[in-house]
Parts: C-alpha cells; sequence; structure tokens
C-alpha cells in the first residue's frame, strides 16, 4: 500500500478515539514483533492491525506523520531493515 492509503486506513481504525493510547511502528516480520510486545513489554495488543508499506521510505512518512502531528506513540522496538517486505503497525 502506498502512504495515502495506510494513512487513510489508520485514520479510520483510530477514529475518534485519542491518537495518544495507540502505538505504531514498523516491522518486517509483524508477527515477531507483535510477540515482542505482547510477551516481552506485556502490552495488550488485541487491536492490533498491520498494513503493507511499498517501502520502507512511506512507512517511515506513515510513522512521522502519526508520532509528529496526531500524537501517536512511537512503537518502534527495534531495526528494520530495507530488504524484504516492511509493514506498518498500530495497536
Amino acid at each position: 500500500m502506498d502512504r495515502a492509503a495506510i494513512i487513510a486506513a489508520i485514520n479510520l481504525k483510530i477514529g475518534d478515539t485519542d491518537p495518544r493510547i495507540w502505538r505504531i511502528g514498523i516491522a518486517n516480520d509483524p508477527a515477531e514483533c507483535k510477540r515482542y510486545w505482547t510477551e516481552t513489554e506485556k502490552k495488550a495488543t488485541f487491536f492490533w492491525s498491520q498494513w503493507e508499506a511499498d517501502t520502507l521510505a512511506e512507512a517511515k512518512e506513515v510513522i512521522a506523520h502519526f508520532v509528529n502531528y496526531k500524537g501517536v506513540k512511537d512503537g518502534a522496538p527495534g531495526s528494520v531493515g530495507d530488504a524484504g517486505r516492511v509493514f506498518v503497525y498500530l495497536f
């Protein structure tokens, strides 16, 4: 998905809720990332959603948009490589 489509999908997901209750990040392996947040950080991930980004650069733009302009928490726990698939996640 491109940047605009992911932003639109996340806006729908967040809806009228306070953006500060959400956490957003980028992952190459979203299942491993979700496991990290659930098991290591002990965070509730019941409302987890993920979208595959067209590029790492677009994924980073999505994160910057929501962290800088909406107040969503930055949830990137580790490094993300440019190789392979890149996902934006929200919970």
